[in-house]
């Protein structure tokens, strides 16, 4: 895991701002993802475009439309009482970059996302996962 970190962080992660992303399950749904790779794989699906979707929106009202922001996630699988608890972290730039050149589009600090665009954003992926879920229920 160390070796890992330090890979991310001397050859792939950009110095810039970047913003930790929490997402945690609720029970009945953990199991599924502990042992259902396409699911997992889904559900981090959702849960990235969601936010990758709050910084496109907000960089546009900045005028900075067309936008695109880029993360790293690891899927940590148990708690730290090693129950099953799959949950991602995602590390994912606090900003957008725009053009060919690759040249940063700040979003801000000022543009933290608040407790209401939390909700959204949580309430967005939580309707997409459960649709997810059931789709791959029926198919089984």
């Amino acid at each position: 895991m160390n070796e890992t970190a330090a890979i991310l962080v001397d050859h792939v992660l950009p110095r810039a701002p970047m913003r930790q992303w929490v997402i945690t399950f609720p029970i009945e749904l953990r199991y599924r993802l502990a042992y259902d790779e396409i699911l997992c794989s889904s559900v981090l699906g959702i849960f990235l475009r969601a936010v990758s979707s709050w910084y496109r929106r907000k960089a546009s009202r900045l005028g900075y439309a067309g936008g695109r922001t880029g993360s790293v996630t690891v899927i940590q699988r148990a708690s730290s009482d090693l129950r099953i608890n799959p949950h991602f972290h995602a590390l994912v730039l606090d900003f957008v970059l725009k053009g060919l050149s690759g040249s940063p589009s700040s979003v801000g600090s000022e543009s933290r996302p608040t407790s209401p665009n939390q909700h959204r954003l949580r309430q967005r992926a939580r309707r997409r996962t459960t649709g997810v879920s059931r789709d791959t229920t029926a198919h089984r």
